[in-house]
């Protein structure tokens, strides 16, 4: 009877496991809905009601795909020119909240949640849409090929957040015109993931995804969210002119003791025109390289004495118009 007894379990537990996985594997389903709603961190607006919902069910680091100790639910649709996305983030001890009014990206080791975005669904390049309990951004872009995680990329989006008594709320406005993604009638699917950073004894993160750890892939294990039929690809045209001026004065201690004026203007501009969404154009005429370091001529480390520079060095290293076109 034994053997009987261990055969069911065995083949109860498969069952229970392929079942996880095809719920893992099926899209989430976007819905498109009217849009109107305000960003304030209150989920009572009628949108989120018919929003589709799920949960975050596994702590993928520290731990293994483990159950997490609290409860966070996401909301997500789309009205064909933004992505609306909401997180209700339960905390069983809200005085250990860890977030702070900081500058824009400087979150990332706060109580946060977020999504990740694949529009191509290639696996390369995913854009990060981050939000602390106070509604402080953080984006960046994940290159998968070089593996590294750049916050310079600051997007022009919608975020609020509101502390409540057993967790808090945050709210999340993405326009669909700041990302690239192949444009066309049909139904779209985008790899994604919405996780939570659950700073505590240990630093939790929530994923609605289990992540395997032999495969080094992180963007190939996320999940796929389907709709966006009518979204269309923005033309991203952003021009920025640049002004700089400088005002300085030097003399010479062995020809004349008479201090010498100089004045420096220089004007620039930068130009950024997403011509498809695979392809992209960028200009800079003038570029300032005033930032750049150079190799020091003398050392200043360690010196009895302080250094005396006679002179600025000529800038030998000056481009006029530089222009780049890449291929996402």
């Amino acid at each position: 009877m034994r053997p009987i007894v261990l055969a069911v379990l065995v083949l109860f537990g498969l069952f229970s496991n392929s079942n996880a996985s095809a719920q893992l594997d099926h899209a989430i389903s976007v819905p498109n809905l009217i849009s109107g709603i305000s960003i304030d961190g209150n989920l009572d607006e009628p949108q989120w009601q018919q929003a589709h919902t799920f949960e975050l069910a596994y702590v993928t680091s520290p731990f293994e795909n483990t159950r997490p100790p609290v409860k966070t639910q996401v909301k997500i649709f789309e009205d064909n020119d933004t992505l609306y996305v909401a997180f209700s983030a339960e905390d069983t001890d809200i005085s250990k909240l860890i977030a702070l009014y900081v500058d824009r990206d400087q979150t990332w080791d706060h109580d946060l949640v977020g999504i990740k975005l694949d529009p191509f669904n290639d696996n390369r390049i995913a854009y990060q849409f981050f939000v602390n309990p106070f509604g402080i951004q953080a984006d960046a872009i994940e290159n998968e090929m070089t593996g590294d995680e750049s916050d310079n990329w600051d997007a022009i989006w919608q975020s609020a957040g509101k502390v409540r008594k057993d967790g808090y709320h945050v709210e999340m406005a993405i326009p669909l015109r700041i990302m690239n993604f192949a444009e066309n009638s049909e139904l779209k699917t985008w790899g994604a993931e919405f996780v939570r950073f659950y700073p505590r004894k240990d630093r939790l993160r929530i994923s609605n995804r289990t992540i395997d750890r032999n495969n080094a892939c992180a963007l190939c294990q996320m999940g796929d969210i389907s709709g966006f039929k009518r979204a269309k690809q923005g033309k991203n045209l952003a021009i920025v002119p640049t002004l700089v001026l400088g005002n300085g004065r030097s003399r010479s201690v062995t020809e004349s003791l008479d201090w010498e004026n100089a004045d420096n203007q220089e004007v620039g501009l930068d130009i950024k025109w997403g011509i498809s969404p695979e392809v992209s154009f960028q200009a800079t005429v003038n570029p300032d390289f005033s930032q750049v370091e150079s190799d020091v001529a003398q050392l200043s480390i360690n010196n009895t004495f302080a250094l005396f520079l006679m002179k600025s060095a000529p800038s030998f290293w000056r481009i006029r118009t530089i222009f780049l076109v890449t291929k996402i």
